[in-house]
């Protein structure tokens, strides 16, 4: 689309030497870039191509997604395979130069602020890719960010502040999803965010669940998202036998989440819930925080 400026990189140098040529871009600025690698003589056998000095495109036979800052200028890059059952990664992304720094940027970030400055919404969805994100602007959720396939980090956290207060993060149905969500809660909450959270159904993610079910579905799904830090203590409450050592470990690792919720009034609230579903003494708890 337009909006995104999708493209595709296929492997074909010839035809990539004479778009360099044709625009004058220098070999090594691409070098620079990310978007060429360089032949690496500690690495004999992985020549490359000779019309490229050695090197090799880093891009090839992708869809490639221009990833935009927060002031709408082209950063970096992520290509996605088409065949998912190629054996390699699904994304690969634009390593780090000068500037492009992956943890500081958010995929859809673009759509997303328009969204949220028109007052259109108020809570941001957090998903895992970024053809997800793209699947659910065009079934009418602009306010879609993606943090590109590695772990949430506190920059792009404190970028989403710069958004909204509150963040609905969408798991994909596999336990990889759910993984994933539970690893950016406690950078979420420390950043003062309203976090929740829902797992779509087993094997669905964002673009098959709104093929399959419609938008109007899928937008009905969201409003049942509850905190994603009560979705964490079921999780438990099904890992752990409901014994004093199983109590003991869920507690262990829900306090210091609690802990993150700079909200006075909702940390409370919290203990009541955990108390009761734990099965322990609200006081209990109470003296832990």
């Amino acid at each position: 689309t337009t909006t995104f400026r999708l493209g595709w990189a296929s492997d074909d140098v010839g035809y990539f030497l004479r778009w360099m040529n044709d625009h004058k871009i220098l070999l090594e600025d691409l070098v620079t870039l990310g978007v060429v690698i360089p032949y690496d003589t500690d690495q004999p056998d992985r020549r490359g191509d000779p019309r490229l000095n050695g090197g090799r495109l880093r891009f090839r036979n992708r869809i490639m997604c221009p990833i935009f800052d927060i002031r709408d200028r082209v950063v970096g890059y992520s290509g996605r395979v088409i065949n998912p059952q190629q054996k390699i990664a699904k994304y690969l992304n634009s390593p780090e130069t000068p500037i492009f720094v992956k943890g500081d940027h958010l995929f859809g970030v673009k759509t997303a602020r328009v969204a949220m400055r028109s007052n259109q919404v108020t809570d941001l969805i957090l998903c895992e890719g970024n053809l997800d994100v793209i699947s659910l602007w065009q079934a009418g959720f602009p306010n879609t960010v993606a943090a590109m396939g590695t772990a949430l980090s506190e920059r792009q956290a404190t970028l989403i502040t710069r958004l909204t207060n509150a963040v609905i993060c969408v798991m994909d149905g596999d336990s990889a999803g759910q993984k994933a969500a539970f690893k950016s809660l406690p950078v979420l909450l420390s950043q003062g965010l309203n976090v929740r959270g829902k797992p779509l159904p087993s094997e669905q993610d964002p673009d098959s669940f709104i093929r399959t079910y419609g938008a109007v579905s899928f937008k009905d799904w969201l409003k049942d998202a509850p905190p994603l830090l009560l979705v964490k203590l079921n999780t438990l409450l099904n890992e752990y036998p409901r014994d004093p050592i199983g109590q003991a470990a869920i507690v262990k690792e829900l306090i210091p989440l609690v802990r993150l919720i700079s909200d006075e009034h909702q940390r409370p609230l919290f203990l009541d819930v955990m108390a009761k579903s734990i099965g322990v003494e609200r006081a209990y708890l109470s003296q832990l925080l």
